[in-house]
């Protein structure tokens, strides 16, 4: 953590560019999904998909060709954050990476698809029928419905936790690309003890959203409870929304770049460990 810190210390500029340019970036490709508001423009989303696959995935591989050189000692924000060169070879590791990543996210997937079938599908009587699903609730909380809710909410969280592992498995493979190596043994355990290590960052911010969240959550359990008098209306989440976002500004926006420079340092220590032995 010493390299990384060091970095975001002494070259804050650098730093913020680098920042900027990420978020930037990220920004473009989900610019589309504004098209989401409007029937008559929601064809425009398809866009961001593809932004994402053929801008953000090779960008984020430059990026950690630039984490790379600034550990090297070099500069952090470089006229690398946006070169064209080898796009070929930064795409296809980049596809590779996300279909492997896709696997890990299929059980939410499945799960978010039969849910919104069941929310706003065509009812089937005994199965997703409002009266079997409130049942289903019910039975669940053994006999409270909005426990039985919560309960489920959880569970449904849970299904992230698969995805969670395969971001840690595979936080290490862009920085391979840029080193042109082959994975040496104990790589990967190396590179997911600092990923996980470097999640405890986040837990100010998750207290935060626990504390201007938790309100909402009670809110939305109580719709569901209401689920079979007057269908589903979302609460509105009102002035925790705004706690909760500028947390994020404040708590995770200026972190990201100490995140993800650990990372990269935890990379390049396994790296040249192999090489030297």
């Amino acid at each position: 953590m010493r390299n990384a810190w060091t970095i975001c210390t002494q070259k804050k500029g650098e730093v913020l560019d680098f920042t900027l340019v990420q978020l930037i970036l990220r920004l473009i490709c989900l610019l589309p999904l504004l098209g989401l508001i409007s029937p008559s423009s929601r064809f425009v989303a398809l866009l961001s998909p593809i932004l994402m696959l053929f801008v953000w995935c090779p960008a984020r591989v430059n990026a950690a060709a630039c984490m790379q050189e600034s550990l090297a000692g070099g500069r952090l924000f470089s006229s690398e954050m946006v070169t064209g060169s080898d796009y070929r070879r930064k795409l296809l590791r980049s596809i590779l990476t996300g279909v492997r990543l896709g696997l890990w996210l299929l059980p939410f997937l499945g799960v978010t698809l039969f849910l919104y079938r069941v929310l706003y599908g065509e009812a089937v009587v005994g199965q997703t029928d409002v009266f079997s699903v409130l049942m289903f609730l019910f039975r669940l909380g053994g006999g409270d419905i909005v426990r039985g809710s919560g309960i489920a909410l959880a569970l449904y969280l849970l299904l992230l936790l698969p995805f969670a592992f395969g971001l840690s498995l595979h936080a290490g493979d862009r920085h391979l690309t840029v080193c042109g190596k082959n994975r040496p043994r104990g790589y990967r355990k190396h590179v997911m003890g600092a990923f996980w290590k470097s999640m405890l960052g986040y837990i100010p911010f998750l207290i935060v959203c626990g504390i201007f969240g938790g309100e909402y959550v009670g809110k939305l359990l109580q719709a569901m409870n209401n689920l079979g008098s007057g269908g589903l209306h979302l609460p509105h989440m009102d002035a925790g929304l705004y706690w909760i976002l500028g947390a994020f500004a404040v708590l995770v926006i200026p972190y990201l770049p100490l995140r993800s420079l650990y990372i990269a340092q935890a990379c390049r220590e396994k790296l040249e460990e192999t090489h030297a032995a």
